[in-house]
């Protein structure tokens, strides 16, 4: 899919219920949708017949809302959900709403202008109400709605750089919508999802008791062979190792042959011979 990372795998298109649940899914084959497109349906793009094909087992007329980020959201979508009798809302790309005079990115980021500043533009499509809203956060918003507008504004709460404290800014109803949304999303994450945030307490615990894994132990000689005086001879390593006698901590270049152990054999201490002496 153009300009759309992982572009290699497996991409899944799903929609899910506010409990975590997919109740249907499609796979990504290509740029093929025309071809499945149903007798009434209309061509809203890649990205919107696939809302369109994944929305057919949702109910009409009960008051279903469908959330979707801005690779989705258009007008024509939105619009087509409506007389389906299905809400949406869902963040949108300025270059989709055509004819709409909301303040652009330059405009809105300018320091004159507060943080939390909104302004909302209604528009009736095919006789359908659809609300536009523009909201200043770090960064401007977008949104697109059929359900919620910008009134009734409430307020959030924000860092102050320049007062270094935290400080009530307006915030448009569409935005708590949307925020409620991704809330209900992330309480049916799994449990080995993404872990956000500094690590707690018994995160840290379960992470000192976990056994760290050091691949298949050395063989160790039986007794009787260790001890039975026949064909232990010491060959050279290439490499240096660990002398394996306990209480020893020195480095040697020699192995028991027969016992394949590595062990010190020098003035100071002859590991060698105490390995195949001493019960």
């Amino acid at each position: 899919m153009p300009n759309k990372p992982h572009k290699w795998g497996f991409k899944l298109y799903l929609i899910c219920s506010l409990q975590g649940y997919a109740h249907r899914f499609e796979v990504y084959s290509g740029g093929g949708s025309k071809n499945n497109i149903l007798p009434g349906e209309p061509d809203l793009g890649e990205s919107g017949n696939t809302v369109v094909r994944l929305a057919r087992m949702v109910p009409r007329n009960v008051n279903h809302i469908i959330y979707f980020d801005n690779f989705y959201t258009s007008v024509p979508l939105v619009t087509y959900l409506a007389k389906e009798g299905i809400f949406s809302l869902g963040t949108v790309r300025v270059n989709r709403l055509r004819n709409c005079k909301l303040p652009d990115k330059n405009t809105i980021m300018k320091k004159n202008v507060p943080r939390g500043f909104y302004e909302e533009n209604v528009a009736t499509v095919d006789d359908i109400d659809v609300s536009a809203v523009v909201w200043k956060d770090n960064k401007p918003v977008n949104l697109l709605s059929t359900y919620v507008g910008a009134e009734p504004a409430t307020t959030v709460t924000r860092f102050d750089k320049s007062k270094k404290e935290r400080v009530a800014i307006p915030c448009p109803k569409v935005i708590k919508e949307l925020e409620l949304a991704e809330t209900l999303c992330k309480l049916g994450l799994p449990a080995n999802g993404a872990k956000r945030g500094r690590p707690s307490g018994s995160t840290i615990q379960r992470e000192l008791v976990t056994k760290k894994f050091r691949g298949p132990a050395q063989a160790i000689p039986l007794k009787d062979v260790r001890l039975d005086q026949t064909c232990h001879w010491a060959v050279w390593l290439d490499k240096q190792q660990r002398c394996k006698f306990p209480k020893c901590s020195g480095f040697t270049f020699k192995m028991c042959q027969k016992c394949r152990v590595s062990l010190c054999d020098t003035k100071k201490s002859n590991c060698f011979y105490k390995y195949h002496n001493l019960e």
